[in-house]
């Protein structure tokens, strides 16, 4: 940890791992992590910036032995931010707070921060951030009750630190303004981080069942999706390392989750031109130019979706995963011109190369099969396998995947007959 001894050591580191998500944003996936790795292990933002690329690669396959190695990777990151984070003093009444707080829900004081020096204060932010993706991650791969219990508290006290860190800002502005931040050695990279985390915290908080919100408030946290939004477009006009990220989670809301879902306070002009000023400085983006298109589609027009698919497939194969999620959207664009013989050729391959969901994947050859030709022989064979094809995930069955076991049940059952699936699946993913 010698790169990171001093204040000016993580700056200095944070300036190089800048270089390297600049490079993972255009495209140049296998360079960013190739810049990164050296110092892995020995560098706080280094070992969280391997961590984070595995971490999507888990994600995208959804393959145990991926998870695995990202868990591994976030919680060695977690004990690399450990080592830097501020020890705390041990006392009998610190030992019973803490042991109340197990009950009545984790409330940190912010002003255990006051005094941190830079890296410390980083420490702890990283350390959250870690500890929060090592445990969903965890949750989704391992369902038995004692890992739901043992991820569940570590996740609530590492919002705790999210909470405390947000609350040290907000009452070192309102005693000191924004002059403050400079006397106790906060940058915006810390800044900009706290804020995108709380931001995180309210929105994924926001998309859950009332009943389980008020648990959350008892513990002493909010679900609320304007401030969610509010606080990550401040941590996108914050600048600093987390800005993109900011900025890449405001688009995911107003333009991918809007368009599978109504959602209140989307708004689509804006989105589309803060991705254009992103897409003026990063042309060749694999992730910004994907965007690009799925708005073009989220607006009704898939010739000119499809097209920009394409070009997005064409500037990078390092990541399969991601050439796959385009691989979908554009076969929706294709059933949405009627091109169904090349549409079936695009499930076809995700069915045989990706573990997403080979149960959709399946369905939707069968029913781009049915429009082109409804006596085709696969068909038939292709519906009687997808109800096997179903599994759970964290012991829940996906709804889509039991939705479209059904409809393969209710095709057998109707004498090798349904009306227009195809046209269902495209309203089902708002393909019209």
């Amino acid at each position: 940890m010698k790169s990171e001894a001093s204040d000016q050591g993580l700056l200095e580191d944070i300036v190089e791992v800048e270089k390297a998500l600049e490079l993972f944003l255009n495209s140049r996936f296998k360079d960013a992590e190739e810049l990164l790795m050296p110092k892995y292990g020995k560098s706080m933002y280094f070992t969280e910036g391997i961590a984070l690329l595995r971490t999507l690669r888990a994600v995208m396959t959804f393959d145990p032995d991926d998870m695995s190695v990202a868990i591994e990777s976030l919680g060695y990151a977690s004990d690399v931010a450990g080592v830097l984070r501020k020890a705390e003093k041990t006392s009998v009444m610190g030992i019973l707070s803490g042991a109340a707080s197990i009950v009545t829900g984790s409330n940190k004081d912010s002003s255990y921060l006051t005094g941190m020096s830079r890296v410390q204060k980083h420490a702890e932010l990283v350390y959250a951030e870690c500890s929060v993706m090592q445990s969903s991650l965890t949750l989704v791969s391992n369902t038995n009750l004692v890992s739901f219990v043992k991820e569940g508290m570590q996740m609530r006290a590492s919002f705790a630190v999210i909470k405390a860190c947000f609350k040290f800002l907000d009452k070192i502005y309102e005693e000191e303004g924004v002059e403050g931040y400079a006397a106790h050695s906060i940058d915006e990279h810390f800044t900009s981080g706290v804020v995108m985390n709380a931001g995180i915290l309210a929105l994924v908080l926001s998309f859950l069942p009332a009943k389980i919100i008020k648990v959350f408030e008892i513990m002493g946290f909010a679900g609320d999706r304007d401030i969610a939004l509010d606080r990550l477009s401040t941590s996108a006009e914050c600048g600093g390392l987390r800005k993109s990220f900011s900025e890449l989670i405001l688009f995911s809301y107003h333009i991918i989750l809007a368009s599978l879902n109504p959602l209140p306070d989307t708004n689509l002009p804006l989105a589309t031109a803060k991705l254009d000023a992103c897409l003026a400085n990063r042309s060749q983006s694999f992730i910004y130019r994907a965007l690009k298109a799925r708005m073009l589609e989220t607006q009704a027009r898939p010739k000119e979706a499809e097209a920009e698919y394409a070009a997005v497939v064409a500037l990078q194969r390092d990541y399969q995963q991601l050439y796959h999620a385009c691989l979908w959207d554009m076969g929706m664009c294709r059933m949405a011109q009627m091109k169904w013989a090349e549409a079936f050729e695009g499930y076809s391959v995700l069915f045989e190369e990706s573990q997403w969901t080979r149960t959709v994947y399946r369905y939707t050859q069968a029913v781009t099969l049915y429009s082109l030709d409804p006596k085709d022989a696969r068909i038939v064979d292709m519906m009687k396998e997808v109800p096997g094809l179903v599994r759970k995930i964290a012991g829940i069955t996906v709804p889509l995947e039991k939705f479209v076991s059904r409809k393969s049940k209710k095709f057998l059952k109707q004498g090798n007959r349904l009306l227009f699936p195809a046209y269902e699946i495209l309203y089902f993913f708002h393909g019209l």
